[in-house]
């Protein structure tokens, strides 16, 4: 064989193996391109729910809002409430009794 053979018959190999490489390389571009679409039809759905959110009367516009100190101050009660102090700590406040 000449030197020209034997070099012909080196680069055939390293051929097959970047033709492998190009396959998986389109396969994994197919994948993310299909994971694209995919997620474009998620956001488009998260979109819609948002509007339907904002326009179905759900959204947060209207709504009175607590102060840290009524948050506090539920914290406590439910925190007392069933121990018999939550009507000592808070007179004025509404049982479970009142309830019923």
């Amino acid at each position: 064989m000449t030197e020209e053979e034997e070099e012909i018959q080196e680069e055939q190999p390293e051929k097959a193996d970047s033709s492998e490489l190009i396959e998986a390389a389109n396969k994994a571009a197919d994948r993310l391109e299909a994971g694209n679409k995919e997620l474009k039809k998620l956001l488009e759905q998260q979109q819609k729910v948002i509007v339907e959110k904002t326009f179905g009367g759900e959204a947060e516009a209207g709504v009175k809002r607590k102060t840290k100190e009524q948050k506090a101050q539920e914290a406590a009660e439910k925190m007392l409430a069933g121990t018999g102090m939550a009507e000592y700590a808070f007179p004025n406040a509404k049982t479970d009794s009142s309830y019923n």
